[in-house]
């Protein structure tokens, strides 16, 4: 009788555990429309911006904490004679995946490449390997071999800002497209950003200036359940239920 009632109490709380265990988050997203300013000494072969699952994209596993809480990510594909380059426009940062198609060494001076906000405010960047706390400090060139592949990521250094947690200063970086908080869009419709990246090739430098366009804003609801919460409430009142059972076995 006692393993009945608890039973039936189960399938009567079990709802409400569940539904007290579960939230809903807005998550914003940006649709992106991405083209490039190119030197005159070279031929597009390709240029087009798409929306692609974010799960396809195994990359992402050295930069979970860069990506963001969506299904799917703006990607940017632009390709002449001498390199291929995706973007994957995230969270915190501007991934990207660079093929040199020359027969000549690629070289990337970090240092000389500058990030535009859409207030149209200039910083540098820094990528993979830099400290946060070291956004300031010169970068090392990277050189990329004939036919090699090449994947780092840009973050802009006006995003990088320091917070003090229990008298510590922890560095963090803020949002750049994607925001969860409906209250305060980071970016509205027709603003933009863009990074001006030197391509050095046998010490000639050619500079190329991606733009990154903001079409328009969407903001949709997702439910979130908390598997500790539900544990939570589940083991004070599994114990309840133990208790008031054996009393009622005993009492009866």
């Amino acid at each position: 009788m006692a393993k009945k009632l608890i039973r039936i109490i189960l399938v009567l709380c079990a709802p409400l555990i569940v539904i007290s265990c579960t939230s809903t988050k807005n998550i914003t997203k940006y649709n992106i429309n991405a083209h490039v300013d190119v030197p005159q000494n070279v031929t597009i072969k390709y240029s087009d911006t798409k929306i692609v699952p974010i799960e396809s994209q195994k990359r992402f596993n050295n930069y979970k904490d860069l990506t963001c809480d969506v299904d799917s990510i703006t990607t940017y594909t632009y390709e002449d004679n001498l390199f291929n380059i995706t973007w994957f426009l995230c969270a915190k940062a501007y991934i990207f995946t660079l093929e040199n198609k020359s027969d000549q060494t690629i070289k990337i001076n970090w240092d000389d490449i500058a990030y535009v906000d859409p207030t149209g405010s200039v910083s540098r960047m820094i990528h993979d390997g830099i400290p946060l706390e070291n956004y300031s400090h010169p970068q090392t060139h990277t050189n990329i071999p004939r036919r090699a592949h090449y994947t780092d990521y840009l973050i802009p250094t006006s995003s990088i800002i320091p917070i003090v947690e229990d008298d510590e200063v922890i560095w963090v970086i803020k949002q750049l497209y994607y925001f969860n908080d409906t209250n305060q869009l980071l970016m509205q419709r027709g603003t933009t950003t863009a990074i001006q990246i030197p391509i050095v090739i046998q010490d000639v430098q050619n500079n190329y200036v991606f733009h990154f366009d903001i079409e328009s804003v969407e903001t949709r609801k997702i439910k979130q359940f908390s598997l500790g919460k539900t544990l939570g409430l589940f083991i004070p009142i599994t114990n309840l239920l133990i208790a008031t059972g054996l009393s009622f076995y005993l009492h009866n």
